[in-house]
């Protein structure tokens, strides 16, 4: 259940407790070490394969933390992390179903997006 209204979701709304118990997730994402997978050989391995099949200039795994999204492992961007708000990914893990962004200019959850407008100007997102 959402209990912390300091979590900066996107558009202020918390996911759907049939989704995501918050405190669990963050728990979970502790106990699994993420720190330690930042920039792991088979993460990246599996980040150059997608970027290439998919034939895109960017590709990352990610993790969304409380205030942060963080890349574990990423190919075309040097960032390595973005704030929530601001994250993609923290709009997709608010659904059920896979999100698939095909331009986000056109979308009105990102149009006004910084990573949109702004470098690395994302166009598609899957």
């Amino acid at each position: 259940m959402f209990r912390k209204p300091s979590i900066l979701w996107p558009e202020g709304t918390p996911p759907s407790d049939a989704y995501c118990d918050e405190d669990k997730r963050l728990a979970v994402l502790a106990a699994h070490g993420t720190k330690g997978m930042v920039d792991d050989p088979e993460l990246q391995e599996l980040v150059d394969l997608v970027a290439k099949l998919c034939d895109v200039p960017m590709a990352m795994v990610t993790v969304v933390e409380e205030g942060r999204q963080l890349f574990l492992t990423r190919t075309g961007i040097d960032a390595r992390e973005t704030p929530r708000p601001t994250s993609f990914c923290a709009h997709a893990m608010l659904g059920a179903e896979p999100m698939v962004v095909p331009d986000a200019r056109e979308d009105a959850r990102f149009t006004d997006n910084p990573l949109v407008t702004d470098e690395p100007h994302i166009r598609f997102y899957a």
